[in-house]
């Protein structure tokens, strides 16, 4: 795991410092989640195959929704006045 330096314009006790100790996590996350060997080992396994049913359910319920709201999406100024309470 690459690890990033900070330097005395990095110290935690400010909210730059903090800001930006912040952003070095996220930075290092990124990169090492993006890294092929990390994923490898997931590959196949229970966690696998309960992400990728989660992923094609939230596809499902995007359908559904675009769907559901496409009156909306064709007239959006006149979706504005709509209430969203009663049924479409």
């Amino acid at each position: 795991m690459r690890r990033l330096s900070r330097g005395a314009a990095s110290s935690p006790a400010t909210p730059q410092g903090a800001c930006r100790t912040t952003l070095d996590f996220f930075a290092v996350a990124e990169d090492d989640l993006s890294d092929v060997d990390v994923w490898e080992p997931v590959m196949g396994s229970a966690t696998h195959e309960a992400l990728m049913s989660c992923a094609a359910r939230i596809a499902d319920e995007d359908s559904e929704a675009e769907e559901l709201l496409k009156s909306l999406f064709d007239a959006p100024a006149k979706g504005s006045w709509v209430s969203l309470n009663r049924e479409l």
